[in-house]
């Protein structure tokens, strides 16, 4: 037997929180189709969400604001073992000629267990994402 699933197509504002392991310069033209290519490299992400001290931690986010709906807005807040360390509302770059607006913030943690919320407001909608890791001695 077989069957049909239908998902209908829907524009996501915000992707995943991804760590990152490193970003690589471009060696041919950037694929537009590729979440992980950007105008600034390739994102390699982090196969591990346990980190080592001594090194920065990067988070890459895309979002894909509707055009006509207005400004987005990304705010980020950091928790430590539970506790607020950092909240931000960092500017955005211009989105590229697809539309996508790229985000890599890079920070050097010290040792504990991290909690990351990304919220992005653009008009009434107003999607969340969340990353948990662990950075070690």
């Amino acid at each position: 037997r077989q069957s049909a699933l239908l998902v209908p197509q829907s524009v996501q504002l915000l992707s995943h929180i991804t760590l990152v392991r490193r970003v690589e310069p471009h060696t041919a033209e950037r694929d537009a189709a590729d979440p992980l290519q950007y105008s600034g490299g390739k994102v390699i992400p982090a196969l591990s969400d346990h980190l080592k001290a001594g090194t920065p931690v990067t988070l890459y986010i895309m979002l894909n604001p509707e055009k006509e709906a207005g400004a987005a807005v990304l705010s980020i807040q950091m928790l430590k073992d539970g506790v607020e360390v950092a909240r931000e509302t960092p500017a955005l770059e211009k989105a590229d000629a697809s539309g996508i607006i790229p985000f890599l913030m890079s920070a050097n943690l010290n040792p504990g267990t991290y909690d990351v919320r990304a919220i992005v407001r653009q008009g009434n909608k107003i999607p969340e994402e969340r990353a948990a890791f662990t950075v070690e001695p």
